[in-house]
C-alpha cells in the first residue's frame, strides 16, 4: 500500500512538472522581458539625471533613443519650458526568451514611462507609469509584444 501511494506521488509530481512546458516557457520569457524593460527604465532615468544642463536638455530628450538598441527606447513625446521643467513619454521594449520541454518562446513587453523634472543646479528626474498611447505596433523585429507592463511588481 505504501509503495502504491509513493508511486502515485512520484507520477503526480512528474506530470505536474511537465504539465505545460509551453506555458512555463512563455511565463519565463515574459518575466525576463519585464525585468529587462524595468532595468532599462532605471538606466534611462540615470542617463537623464546625468544630462540636466539647461542649454542641451531638449536635445538630450530628442536623442535619447540613439543611446539604446534599435527600437528598445522610443521618445514618444517630450516638452521643456523656458523655466527648465520638462516631461517626456518614453516607450521601452523588453525582450525575453525561454525554452524547455521542447518548447521555445520569444516575446517582448512594453513599458510606458513618464519622465519629468527640472534642469539646472537643483534639477531632478522623476519617473512614473503612464498609459501607453494608442496605435503602437504589436510586433518589434518580428517578435510579438505580448503585454504592457508597469514599473512596479
Amino acid at each position: 500500500m505504501k509503495f502504491r501511494v509513493l508511486l502515485f506521488l512520484v507520477v503526480f509530481v512528474g506530470l505536474a512538472a511537465c504539465a505545460n512546458p509551453a506555458q512555463q516557457a512563455r511565463a519565463k520569457a515574459i518575466d525576463q522581458a519585464t525585468t529587462g524593460a524595468r532595468n532599462t527604465a532605471a538606466k534611462v532615468q540615470d542617463y537623464l539625471k546625468a544630462q540636466l544642463r539647461p542649454q542641451t536638455f531638449a536635445d538630450t530628450l530628442k536623442s535619447l533613443s540613439d543611446n539604446y538598441q534599435s527600437g528598445e527606447v522610443t521618445v514618444h513625446d517630450s516638452a521643456q519650458d523656458p523655466a527648465g521643467a520638462f516631461s517626456a513619454l518614453v516607450v521601452i521594449l523588453g525582450g525575453g526568451e525561454a525554452g524547455g520541454g521542447g518548447f521555445y518562446e520569444q516575446v517582448d513587453v512594453r513599458l510606458c514611462v513618464k519622465y519629468s523634472g527640472s534642469v539646472g543646479d537643483n534639477g531632478h528626474v522623476d519617473m512614473a507609469d503612464t498609459p501607453c498611447p494608442d496605435g503602437l505596433p504589436t510586433q518589434d523585429r518580428g517578435v510579438q509584444i505580448v503585454q504592457n507592463v508597469t514599473l512596479g511588481k
